[in-house]
């Protein structure tokens, strides 16, 4: 029941941990078009993202399977040491601790390697392109230059707004 009641509270701690890997904070630099974070850069930035998102959510998924399996462990232990015998109770208890414990090192694994990937996307990728080379990559967008094709390079994400200046997007 202890080893239980503890692996329901350490994945209760990691569901709440890894929802604020969700929150605005996160995510609002990662989707925005013209942000320095922006995930739509190139398909190594979406790469990145779409693995974090995909480990996030997998940590979570086996973090309520967790504490729903943990919930539901403790009725059936307790209706069986009511009916047949408290015995009864520890074997259902012992029957179901192999897979709560393997479900709880998927979390834990997850949680880690998002916890890692979202460092790599804010820290480890590269963010803006030089301000400097900024004419000089838009005329090579334009034909002038030597040109790079291909989805998502660097060299789409500059734009020229209407006062002359120039911005980095991502679309």
């Amino acid at each position: 029941q202890t080893q239980m009641d503890n692996l329901s509270v350490q994945a209760t701690l990691i569901i709440g941990f890894a929802l604020s890997m969700w929150a605005g904070e996160t995510l609002m630099p990662l989707l925005e078009d013209d942000s320095q974070l922006c995930i739509w850069k190139s398909w190594y930035h979406l790469f990145f993202a779409s693995v974090f998102f995909i480990f996030v959510a997998v940590c979570i998924s086996c973090c309520l399977i967790i504490v729903s399996i943990v919930s539901y462990i403790k009725q059936a232990a307790q209706e069986a040491a009511l009916i047949v015998s408290t015995g009864a109770a520890v074997a259902v208890t012992r029957q179901h601790l192999n897979t709560l414990n393997y479900y709880f090192v998927v979390a834990y694994a997850s949680f880690t390697l998002s916890a890692v990937l979202l460092i790599i996307l804010y820290v480890g990728l590269p963010s803006r392109l030089p301000a400097d080379t900024a004419e000089h990559r838009l005329s090579e967008l334009s034909g002038e230059g030597e040109s790079q094709e291909g989805w998502g390079s660097e060299l789409e994400s500059i734009v020229e707004l209407f006062d002359g200046t120039f911005s980095i997007t991502c679309l």
